[in-house]
C-alpha cells in the first residue's frame, strides 16, 4: 500500500507536490473569404449559392422596345375600335322623331315665315324706290348711297333670292352647296316657333345623340337648323354630293306627296352607295364626314328639316365644360377631324383680318400638320368603319317610342323644377338657336361669326 506524504505545516491538501497539467485551448481564428482552402465543402457550396442569387441576367436589347410597341398597338386598337371610331363613324341611324301632325305644322310654320320674309324685303324695296322717285337722292348724297345700296344689294341679291319662285325662300345662304331654305333664327320665324322645335329636339333628338354617339346633351350646339324644300316645277330639284360643316347632321322628312328624292350615302372606298327613303317624321342621323347627296325629285315638292350639330368640350361663349367625355372628343377621329378643319379655317381668317395677331395654330407647319391629320382621319374612317344604314325602331312601334321619350322628358323637367326649388343646379341642355352660325377655334372659343349671323346680330340678341 502506498501512502501519500502530507506536509507537516499548515493543514491542507495533499498531493505529490507537482502542479497539475492544464490543457491550453486556442481561440478559433475567423477565416476570410479569400482563404478558400480553409472552407469546408458545405461552406463552399453555401457561398456559391449566395453568389448565384445576386447574379444579374442580361436583358435582350430588343425586348423593351418591342414591349413598348406592343403597348402602343394595343392602345391604338382599343381607341380605333371604340364606337365613335368604328360603329358610328360612317353609319347612318334612322329613328322616329315627329308625328304626321307635327310635320305638317312645321311646313305651315315655314310658309308663314317665308311670307313675312317677303313683306320685309318688299318694304325695303318700296322705300328705296320712293326715295329715288321723289328726287331726294339728287339733294342728299347719303340718300343716294342708300338708294344705290338698296337697289344693288336688296334689289339684286335679295331679289334673286326672295322674289323668285318659291317666293320668300332663301337661295343664297350657303355658298358652296346652296339650298332653297329658311333658317330658324335669321329668317322670320317667331319665338313660339323656335320654342316648339326646341321642346321636340330636347325630348327626342338629344337622347338619340347621347345613345348613339355618347354625347352629353349639354355638349350639343346647333350651328344651323333650317327647313329645305326641293321643287320639281320651280326651284332646286336636288343637291350634289358633299360632306357637312359640323360634327353630326340630321334631316327629317316632313311630307310624302312627291316622287323621287331621298338621300344617297356613298362609300368612297368601295364605290358603292345606300339610298335612304324614310317615312314621314323619321330622322336620319349621321356623322358629318359621311359623303352624301340629295336625290332629285321627279314630281311635287319635298320638305325636310336639317340640322348641323356642333359638339363642344367647352361652351364657346362662357368656356365652361360641357361634360363631353374623352372618347367622344379627342379620342374620336371624326370629332378631331372636324375640329382641326375649323381651326385651319379660323387661322386663315385671323391672318386675313388681323395680320399682326398670331397664335401657335397660325404657323405654316401647324396648318400643314393639321391638314395631314384631317386627311389621314378621313382615309382611315372610309377604310376602317363599316358603311351601314341602321333602323333603330320598327314602324309599328314609332308612336309608342315617341310617347316614351316625351314621358321621360316630362319626368326630367319635373325633377329639374324640384331641384331648382331645393336650390340645386339644373343640368345643361343642348343649345339649339342662341349659339348658331359661329366658327370655333382649337381651344373651343369663338373664332369668327358667319356672315349671316353678322347680318342678323339683332335677332340673335333677342334669343
Amino acid at each position: 500500500v502506498q501512502h501519500n506524504n502530507h506536509s507537516s505545516g499548515g493543514g491542507g491538501g495533499g498531493g505529490s507536490g507537482k502542479k497539475p497539467h492544464r490543457s491550453k485551448r486556442r481561440k478559433p481564428t475567423q477565416k476570410t473569404t479569400n482563404e478558400p482552402d480553409t472552407l469546408s465543402p458545405q461552406s463552399a457550396s453555401a457561398v456559391a449559392t449566395s453568389t448565384q442569387k445576386v447574379t444579374i441576367v442580361a436583358t435582350p436589347p430588343l425586348l423593351l422596345p418591342l414591349l413598348n410597341v406592343l403597348c402602343l398597338v394595343i392602345c391604338f386598337v382599343i381607341i380605333a375600335s371604340s364606337p365613335n371610331n368604328y360603329t358610328a363613324a360612317r353609319a347612318v341611324f334612322q329613328a322616329p322623331l315627329l308625328s304626321p301632325d307635327e310635320c305638317q305644322y312645321i311646313i305651315d310654320m315655314a310658309h308663314r315665315a317665308a311670307e313675312r320674309n317677303l313683306k320685309e324685303v318688299e318694304g325695303d324695296r318700296d322705300r328705296a324706290e320712293f326715295l329715288h322717285t321723289t328726287g331726294i337722292s339728287r339733294i342728299d348724297d347719303d340718300a343716294e348711297e342708300f338708294v344705290e345700296k338698296q337697289q344693288q344689294e336688296e334689289g339684286a341679291k335679295k331679289g334673286r333670292s326672295l322674289f323668285d319662285e318659291p317666293k320668300g325662300w332663301r337661295k343664297d345662304r350657303h355658298d358652296s352647296y346652296p339650298t332653297t331654305d329658311l333658317n330658324l333664327v335669321t329668317d322670320s320665324f317667331t319665338k313660339g316657333d323656335r320654342a316648339y322645335i326646341a321642346n321636340i329636339l330636347d325630348a327626342r333628338l338629344s337622347p338619340l345623340l347621347q345613345r348613339v354617339y355618347g354625347i352629353a346633351p349639354g355638349a350639343v350646339r346647333a350651328n344651323d337648323i333650317f327647313i329645305v324644300r326641293y321643287d320639281y316645277e320651280n326651284g332646286q330639284k336636288s343637291l350634289r354630293g358633299h360632306t357637312d360643316s359640323s360634327h353630326v347632321s340630321f334631316n327629317v322628312l316632313l311630307n310624302e306627296d312627291f316622287t323621287g328624292g331621298g338621300t344617297r350615302y356613298h362609300n368612297r372606298v368601295a364605290n358603292t352607295y345606300t339610298d335612304a327613303k324614310p317615312p314621314k317624321g323619321d330622322v336620319l342621323v349621321n356623322n358629318a364626314m359621311v359623303y352624301h347627296e340629295g336625290l332629285p325629285v321627279t314630281s311635287g315638292t319635298r320638305y325636310i328639316m336639317v340640322g348641323f350639330m356642333g359638339v363642344d368640350r367647352v361652351d364657346p361663349i362662357t368656356l365652361e365644360p360641357t361634360g363631353l367625355n374623352l372618347f367622344s372628343s379627342w379620342l374620336s377621329l371624326p370629332w378631331t377631324q372636324v375640329n382641326l378643319k375649323e381651326a385651319i379655317y379660323v387661322s386663315y381668317q385671323r391672318e386675313e383680318s388681323s395680320p399682326g395677331s398670331k397664335r401657335w395654330t397660325d404657323t405654316k407647319f401647324v396648318r400643314n400638320l393639321f391638314h395631314d391629320i384631317v386627311r389621314a382621319a378621313q382615309i382611315m374612317g372610309d377604310l376602317w368603319s363599316p358603311h351601314t344604314l341602321t333602323k333603330l325602331v320598327n314602324d309599328a312601334n314609332a308612336t309608342e317610342y315617341i310617347k316614351a321619350l316625351d314621358a321621360a322628358e316630362d319626368a326630367r323637367r319635373k325633377k329639374e323644377e324640384k331641384d331648382a326649388a331645393d336650390g340645386g343646379k339644373a343640368e345643361r341642355r343642348a343649345s339649339w338657336f342662341k349659339n348658331q352660325q359661329i366658327h370655333v377655334d382649337i381651344d373651343g372659343s369663338v373664332g369668327f361669326n358667319w356672315d349671316t349671323r353678322e347680318a342678323a346680330e339683332e335677332k340673335f340678341k333677342e334669343l
